[in-house]
C-alpha cells in the first residue's frame, strides 16, 4: 500500500482530533463505568475527530499568529526554518530545504505537544462539566448516567439461567461495567453477591432471596447471560 504525502499529512493533522475523542471518553470522574467511543466509521466519530482537530489547530495557529504579529511589530527575523509549524508542514513537500530535517522534527514536536494538550484540556473540561450537566452524562453513559456521580450502585441482575422454572438473579454492588457504542451492556462485575430467584405467584412476580452465609466475593456476567438489570444508586453528590 502506497501512502501519498498529502494523506500522511492529513493523518498527522487529525492527531489532535483523536486526542480530543480520547479526552471525552476517558475523562470524567473516576467512575467504574467504561463508556465506549462510537464506531470509527460512524458520522458521530468522524464529526468528533474533525471538529476536535479543527478547534485544536485553530487555537494553536492563533497563538503562532499572535507571536508572528509581535515579531512583525518588533521587526524580528530568523535564519532557521519558519517557527510556525504550519508554515513548515505546508512547505515540506516543496523542493529542497537545508533545514528540512529540522523542519520535520519541529512540526512533529509541535503536533505531539498539541495532541497531548488537547487530550488534557478535554479530559479536564469533561471532568468539570460532567458533574454539572446530566445531558453530557447521558451522552457518555446512556441509561446508567446517574450512577456516574454516585458512590456506587446496588444492581439486581436477572440472568438467563433458570432453576425449576424460576429465573436466577444476583444482587450485589456494581463493581465494574462496560457499555458498547449503543449503550448496551457488554459485561459487568458484582461484588458481595447474593442469589435470588424470580417466582410467579398470584399473578405477580416476586423476588425470593436465597441468602448465603458468606456472600459471593465477585461474579462476572457477560452480555449473553444477562436478561434484565435494575440498579439503585448508593448515594449522590
Amino acid at each position: 500500500m502506497t501512502f501519498s504525502f498529502n494523506l500522511v499529512l492529513a493523518l498527522f493533522l487529525l492527531a489532535p482530533g483523536f486526542a480530543f475523542v480520547m479526552g471525552i471518553y476517558y475523562g470524567g470522574p473516576r467512575t467504574r463505568l467504561e463508556p465506549t467511543p462510537p464506531p470509527p466509521n460512524s458520522l458521530v466519530a468522524l464529526a468528533l475527530v474533525t471538529s476536535g482537530a479543527l478547534v485544536a489547530h485553530l487555537a494553536c495557529a492563533g497563538v503562532y499568529a499572535l507571536f508572528e504579529l509581535v515579531a512583525l511589530t518588533l521587526k524580528a527575523s530568523w535564519s532557521l526554518p519558519h517557527p510556525n509549524p504550519y508554515v513548515v508542514a505546508l512547505s515540506l513537500g516543496k523542493g529542497a530545504d537545508r533545514y528540512r530535517e529540522f523542519g520535520v522534527f519541529w512540526a512533529l514536536l509541535n503536533l505531539m505537544v498539541l495532541s497531548a494538550a488537547t487530550f488534557g484540556a478535554t479530559r479536564f473540561l469533561i471532568d468539570w462539566r460532567l458533574r454539572q450537566h446530566s445531558r453530557i452524562r447521558g451522552a457518555l453513559y446512556g441509561w446508567l448516567s446517574e450512577a456516574t456521580i454516585s458512590e456506587g450502585a446496588i444492581a439486581y441482575v436477572v440472568t438467563t439461567l433458570e432453576l425449576d422454572g424460576a429465573s436466577v438473579g444476583y444482587q450485589g454492588v456494581l463493581e465494574y461495567m462496560t457499555l458498547d457504542s449503543s449503550k448496551q451492556i457488554v459485561s459487568l462485575v458484582l461484588t458481595d453477591c447474593e442469589l435470588f430467584t424470580m417466582v410467579a405467584k398470584g399473578g405477580m412476580v416476586h423476588r425470593v432471596r436465597n441468602p448465603r452465609e458468606v456472600p459471593l466475593e465477585n461474579i462476572v456476567l457477560g452480555r449473553e447471560a444477562i436478561r434484565n438489570i435494575a440498579f439503585t444508586p448508593i448515594g449522590t453528590e
